[in-house]
């Protein structure tokens, strides 16, 4: 794999600096055939005007490029041969999962992104931007602080802990000596946004877009416990006399004493997955105890009411976490689930759209909605996407 992937950066500067054989241009042009992903790959390394005034020498152009994994097999069956050119509209940033390896492609945030053009319908709509860190901290006396309207420093006071706002936009909630609890406080993330929060024990959580966190603001009790409504990555800090429990939106607890894991809780999702990141942590619903080591995952399905034990897809669990949208042999509503709380926009698609998609990979969170829609579009040509202010409507063929 590194070997072909040094082959390649060599053959994209031989081609920017017009040193190419014409065996090399046609193993070149084999390559961007084999997918989209490769494509756009090769045409943002040969084409990228701001690349071609840096580079003088090929040590240089490598260090650039360093990172930029390759696809060598087809994934997406090619309806015919592609103009890799053409592919330099395709700006979001793509992981394509094949036979267990991770294939990246990588968005470069520097390039000029124009839309395709055909891809939407719209009326009267600008473009919808990607989510930001925004989020309203409801304090126990139901004070509202508007995080991102808010400067740093002292936010706030509840019992002995002190609210800061740090230069970064988290939330820190320091304790003072006496640890008096000061009742619950709510983190609530709308959709479209994402924030962070160090809890008074030193915990740390990341709560992603449509979600909540109730928490004390002091934990004086024999246990740390909050309670959580839709997706969080939580950093417990370790302390095995006061075990910390995220509760679910449907009662489901996850007991841990320090570890890292995500729990994806979502009442708009056909299951709760927890996944382990590193230490241990028990999974309880209803009656169902499942203990998790640190590569684990915990799924509770809603249509069965079970809850299994399998390997965890570490990587995307976390992605979201990076600015990606992670999909694993994701259906079309499940991808429009995940868009419409980044986006904030309103999804409108048949029950049953009869389009059977099992797309596996990653894209980009930080590019605007048109843009990403663009990319979904080169996936299946047959869906149409159709923009209008905030609601999104999706058509597939035979939709009337």
């Amino acid at each position: 794999m590194l070997d072909k992937a040094k082959t390649i950066r060599v053959l994209a500067y031989k081609q920017l600096t017009g040193t190419i054989s014409a065996e090399e241009q046609r193993e070149l042009e084999e390559f961007s055939q084999i997918s989209v992903a490769n494509a756009a790959l090769v045409d943002r390394l040969t084409t990228n005007a701001g690349i071609q005034s840096i580079f003088t020498d090929y040590e240089a152009a490598d260090k650039v490029w360093q990172g930029e994994e390759l696809q060598l097999t087809p994934v997406v069956p090619m309806r015919k041969a592609v103009n890799y050119r053409a592919w330099y509209l395709t700006a979001a940033a793509v992981l394509l999962l094949l036979l267990g390896a991770s294939i990246v492609y990588y968005y470069l945030p520097n390039q000029t992104v124009i839309p395709d053009q055909s891809v939407l319908v719209q009326s009267n709509t600008t473009d919808l931007p990607p989510g930001s860190k925004r989020a309203v901290l409801v304090l126990s006396d139901q004070s509202r602080i508007d995080l991102d309207g808010t400067g740093t420093g002292v936010i706030g006071q509840q019992g002995s802990a002190t609210i800061e706002k740090l230069s970064d936009g988290s939330v820190h909630y320091k304790p003072g000596g006496d640890y008096k609890d000061a009742g619950l406080q709510t983190l609530q993330v709308p959709n479209g946004g994402y924030y962070a929060l160090q809890l008074a024990d030193g915990s740390r959580c990341w709560v992603n877009a449509g979600s909540s966190l109730r928490f004390p603001a002091v934990f004086a009790g024999t246990e740390r416990r909050v309670e959580l409504t839709g997706e969080a990555y939580f950093e417990v800090a370790k302390n095995s006399r006061q075990p910390f429990i995220v509760t679910t939106e449907r009662g489901h607890e996850i007991r841990v004493t320090g570890t890292k894991f995500n729990v994806n809780a979502y009442g708009n999702e056909p299951a709760e997955r927890t996944s382990l990141i590193e230490g241990s942590v028990i999974v309880t619903a209803g009656k169902q105890v499942k203990q998790l080591t640190a590569g684990r995952q915990a799924v509770w399905a809603r249509s069965t009411g079970a809850l299994s034990v399998g390997q965890a897809p570490v990587e995307a669990s976390t992605r979201w976490m990076r600015g990606q949208f992670s999909f694993n042999r994701a259906s079309l509503p499940e991808i429009m689930r995940q868009l419409a709380r980044w986006y904030d926009v309103e999804v409108v698609m048949p029950d049953n759209p009869g389009k059977s998609w099992q797309l596996q990979g990653a894209f980009s969170r930080d590019i605007p909605l048109r843009e990403l829609l663009t990319i979904l579009k080169r996936y299946d040509e047959s869906v149409e996407f159709i923009l209008e202010g905030r609601k999104l409507v999706v058509k597939t063929t035979g939709d009337q």
